[in-house]
Formats: C-alpha cells, sequence, structure tokens
C-alpha cells in the first residue's frame, strides 16, 4: 500500500509530461509545489492533495493534465507519474484528486539532476587508519571530527554526489567528511555526507588545482530531502534568468 511509503503531508514536486516536447525544453517546464492532504479511502493509488503553489501564487491545474511527480517520504524520496482526475473546494481549501499511473519507485542516485553551481565545499580527508576504522565500525572516527576542514568550491551538485575544485590531489577511491554549505535566502544550511572520489583530474590552466568527483556513501535523508530541495530552487531561479 502506498501509505506505507507515503504519509500525510509529505511535499510533493510535480512537472508537467508534456509528449509533444523535446527532453531539453521538457526540462524547462515549471516545477509546481504540493503536499499530500488525504488517501482515498475506496481507491488504492488516489490521492487528494493541495492546490499546487508557483512563485507564491496558487495555480488552478486542470483535470487530465498529467504530471511526473516527486515525494519527499520519511524513507526516502519516490517518484510516479500521476493524472489529476478531480478537483474541489473544501473549507477554503483548494484540492486536487490525483490517480497514480504508475507504481512509486525510489529515485535512485544515477537519476538525480545535476545542477551547475558554484557553493562552498568543506571536507576532510580519510588516512588510511581513519578508513579502517569506518570499515570496523561503521562511524566517523573522533581523530576526523578534531581535525580542520579544508576548502574547495563546487562546479555541480546532485542529490548523490558532487564535483568540486580543490587543492589537494584525491586518488581515486579515498573517503571523505563533506560539508556543503546550501545557502537558502539569507541563511546557510549545512548537509553533510561520507564520501567516496570516483574520479580526479587537474584543472587545464589552473596550476595546483584538482576537479574532483565524489559520490555519497553515507547521508542522512533529511540532508538529501535539504539538498535535492536545494536544487529544485536553483533549478527555478535559472529558468527564469533565461526567460
Amino acid at each position: 500500500m502506498i501509505e506505507d511509503i507515503l504519509s500525510l503531508g509529505n511535499k510533493i514536486e510535480m512537472r508537467e509530461i508534456l509528449h509533444t516536447m523535446n527532453e531539453e525544453k521538457q526540462k524547462s517546464v515549471p516545477v509546481y509545489t504540493s503536499q499530500i492532504l488525504e488517501f482515498d479511502e475506496e481507491y488504492e493509488g488516489v490521492l487528494n492533495i493541495a492546490m499546487p503553489i508557483l512563485e507564491g501564487k496558487l495555480i488552478p491545474l486542470e483535470v487530465g493534465r498529467k504530471f511526473e511527480l516527486f515525494f519527499y517520504a520519511k524513507k526516502g524520496m519516490y517518484t510516479c507519474n500521476g493524472e489529476i482526475i478531480n478537483r474541489y473546494k473544501s473549507s477554503n481549501v483548494y484540492v486536487l484528486v490525483v490517480s497514480l499511473l504508475t507504481d512509486l519507485k525510489k529515485y535512485q542516485r544515477r537519476q538525480y539532476f545535476r545542477l551547475g553551481t558554484n557553493i562552498e565545499i568543506q571536507y576532510k580527508l580519510f588516512t588510511q587508519e581513519d578508513e579502517a576504522y569506518f570499515r570496523r565500525v561503521g562511524e566517523v572516527p573522533d581523530e576526523i571530527i578534531k581535525r580542520p576542514y579544508s576548502t574547495g568550491v563546487s562546479v555541480d551538485i546532485s542529490g548523490g554526489g558532487v564535483k568540486f575544485i580543490s587543492r589537494d590531489n584525491m586518488p581515486k577511491e579515498t573517503k571523505l567528511l563533506l560539508l556543503i554549505n546550501l545557502p537558502f535566502d539569507n541563511e546557510i544550511k549545512k548537509c553533510e555526507a561520507i564520501s567516496k572520489v570516483v574520479f580526479t583530474g587537474t584543472v587545464k590552466g589552473r596550476r595546483d588545482s584538482y576537479e574532483n568527483r565524489v559520490e555519497f556513501l553515507q547521508i542522512k535523508e533529511e540532508d538529501r530531502e535539504l539538498l535535492i530541495k536545494y536544487i529544485f530552487k536553483e533549478e527555478r531561479n535559472q529558468r527564469k534568468k533565461k526567460v
């Protein structure tokens, strides 16, 4: 049952499915924000959700429109396709009735949208002893926590990893503790992840600078959701600038 995965109040991101558009133009379709209000007691796979909001305005979506839905659930992020089959107003709340057309699927790392952005990345490299401790215990050693962070700058970022520029040459498979500083309006929110280097190379034209691509090995679900929320926000901002 979908109630085993989703809960009332879960945030939803909605991107309309327009089959007449190519993949590049599809990416520029607005992303609406909503949340789950109620599960239909009679029909499995039917949800009542809030009429979505875009830029602070209520968007009265019509019956028959189909969307790719992204759910921020306690167990992670899930996605499926859905269709609006009804809409109504109840106690001054505008409601959409959505039928899920496909099964819920966990949003896998390879599916994550990669956003080009330059934000501060802080990191601490694991020594061989640190890695041995991590493999044995599954936790970050106290010695790493006590060390100061080194600083780099991101090239792009996704819910599954980050590419960033650093002064350190990090061999493939190197483990590191990452701290990503996400700018939200006038506030910086921090996202922490234990990561692994999957690629490293020198930066053309920049002496003693290295480009490192890392994937997340361990990250709290709330930190990943925060990261994806930031990516959605910045993706929308970048689209606005292109208009």
